[in-house]
């Protein structure tokens, strides 16, 4: 059970990642100043596909660069723990074993070269 919660919370993490990256970028680049406000924090310039810049702080300059990468290691990481814990089944291995080898020998067939 420890293992379940364990694998769907790296993979909820992940996913909240990725979307709080996005939700930031796009807030930012609708929303932030076009001048530096050295009073607020926005002092760091970035060009957001747009042809002026706009002042970010530092912690959404940080957040837009790093958030997608870590969250494809955290990511990696529960892809990994679930291969090893079998949480989340493969439906391979919920297949007969007569479809896996039929699937597997045409899979193969693909790979040979034509003669």
């Amino acid at each position: 059970m420890l293992r379940r919660i364990i694998i769907h919370a790296i993979l909820t993490v992940t996913i909240a990642l990725m979307l709080s990256q996005f939700a930031i970028y796009f807030y930012a680049r609708s929303n932030c100043p076009r001048k530096p406000i050295p009073l607020t924090g926005h002092i760091y310039a970035r060009e957001m596909k747009q042809s002026y810049p706009v002042y970010l702080t530092n912690l959404q300059t940080i957040w837009i660069d790093y958030a997608i990468p870590v969250a494809v290691g955290i990511g990696l990481l529960g892809v990994i723990l679930n291969k090893k814990w079998r949480v989340i089944p493969s439906h391979r291995e919920d297949m007969p074993e007569m479809t896996r080898n039929y699937l597997d020998s045409k899979n193969s067939a693909k790979l040979l070269p034509p003669r």
